[in-house]
């Protein structure tokens, strides 16, 4: 299953968190992963409200993993990874993690801090032992992504432009701001994600959080 875009914070704090965790232990899902932008703007906020707290309770067999968005960079990131550890959440920075022995799950960091795909090049797939998940937030590395041989690339960050009309900025800027699409041998979804930035209005596509079902290779 993917999450992405949930922005606790000021404005999205317990309750919100609890209703997700709801929503997605209601799909059973084997494995969660999380495409960025957990925070919005300060941290302490977060923990005024205990916000992380329900997602510990993510009913997930073969674990919760995600990559940081540009929101998660804004206020002690570092202390922010270490609160979701302590809540079962693993944060991978250019790093890989292989699950159940079949899956390999790869998280960059956010496009905003880091430009490079030396990461993502060096990062082996090694697509004859496992199926490759690369999670980076924009959804801005996708061509490198396939030349690189990942299986699948998960990302959020557009928000689908969130009010009318910012889709058409975002159908410019990405060359997918929104769902499906082949990159080549390559499966890339994004997400709309499952919270909001600013003004607490969505006229786009509605809050979603997306249940994906793989088949052996």
């Amino acid at each position: 299953m993917l999450i992405s875009d949930i922005h606790l914070g000021r404005e999205l704090g317990y309750d919100y968190s609890k209703g997700l965790v709801e929503l997605v232990n209601a799909q059973k899902p084997d494995l969660v992963l999380i495409a960025g932008d957990i925070m919005d703007e300060r941290l302490q906020y977060i923990i005024e409200e205990d916000s992380l707290a329900p997602l510990k309770e993510l009913q997930a067999p073969l674990g919760v993993y995600g990559a940081y968005g540009n929101h998660d960079y804004l206020d002690r990131p570092d202390e922010l990874r270490a609160l979701l550890a302590g809540n079962n959440i693993s944060i991978l920075t250019d790093e890989s993690t292989v699950v159940d022995d079949k899956l390999k799950i790869t998280g960059l960091h956010d496009y905003r801090v880091s430009t490079s795909i030396v990461p993502l090049q060096a990062l082996s797939v090694d697509n004859d032992k496992y199926y490759s998940i690369l999670i980076d937030h924009q959804p801005r590395r996708m061509d490198a992504a396939a030349e690189a041989g990942y299986d699948m690339y998960l990302a959020g960050h557009t928000h689908t432009g969130q009010m009318f009309p910012n889709r058409l900025v975002t159908q410019r800027m990405y060359k997918l701001d929104y769902g499906l699409a082949r990159f080549g041998d390559l499966t890339a979804v994004v997400s709309n994600g499952y919270g909001f930035w600013g003004p607490p209005v969505r006229t786009e596509l509605k809050p979603e959080i997306v249940v994906i079902n793989l088949q052996g290779k």
